[in-house]
């Protein structure tokens, strides 16, 4: 899978609300993530590794962002069980715009 994914700006989302989601992935590869967020307020998003059925987190990771800045978060390679997933999600409401994207290779 190659692609960016983001659900494009969104303006003042609430809780848990979707940012990024890559879908389910090929198993067995190496996939390489670039994590990009942004937001007009200061926010917090929650990276996470989701398992196959998309119904428990496996791995998370918070980030803060400040106002008005664009952080390019990581890249990372990853090696994803099948069908496991990345996302961004929200991780409480924000009275504000905030986009997040995921560039996978």
């Amino acid at each position: 899978m190659t692609g960016w994914s983001s659900e494009g700006i969104q303006t003042d989302p609430g809780a848990s609300v979707l940012l990024a989601d890559t879908g389910a992935l090929p198993g067995g590869r190496r996939h390489t993530f670039t994590i990009l967020c942004w937001a007009n307020v200061g926010a917090e998003m929650i990276i996470q590794l989701r398992n196959a059925g998309n119904t428990d987190t496996v791995n998370s990771q918070v980030l803060s962002v400040t106002l008005g800045s664009l952080i390019i978060a990581f890249t990372v390679k990853l090696v994803p069980a099948i069908s496991e997933r990345l996302r961004i999600i929200t991780r409480a409401a924000i009275t504000g715009a905030c986009q997040a994207s995921i560039i996978s290779s």
